[in-house]
């Protein structure tokens, strides 16, 4: 991959989680109970060492991050994720302090759990 297609990347990764921040939640206001957590993605590679390294990272710093893989039909992306956090606001805390520790925005994701009918 060059520069060039780095740089897209990014941007496209900025603006999507620019967007996604502002989308308002018209979902159930008790969600928590309703069979949801959180959890925080962080970011989404094709290099899956890459993936591993930043997770790694994250553990280091106490955070319960893993990776999950996602075959679609143009590549392999290794998604690295913090969480799960059964409370938006203890997810939305710990967004807060990530965003300083890696100078970006993790995004915010609402999960419906295994059971859950709307998964």
């Amino acid at each position: 991959m060059n520069l060039q297609d780095r740089e897209i990347i990014t941007a496209v990764d900025k603006l999507t989680r620019h967007l996604a921040d502002r989308m308002p939640d018209h979902g159930n206001k008790n969600a928590d109970r309703a069979g949801y957590h959180y959890e925080l993605q962080i970011g989404a590679y094709r290099d899956h060492q890459f993936a591993l390294d930043e997770r790694d990272r994250l553990q280091e710093h106490g955070y319960p991050a893993n990776v999950r893989s996602e075959t679609t039909p143009d590549a392999i992306w290794h998604r690295v994720v913090v969480g799960p956090y059964k409370d938006e606001k203890k997810a939305l805390a710990a967004r807060q302090e990530l965003e300083e520790l890696l100078a970006t925005r993790p995004l915010l994701r609402r999960q419906a759990t295994a059971g859950n009918p709307d998964r």
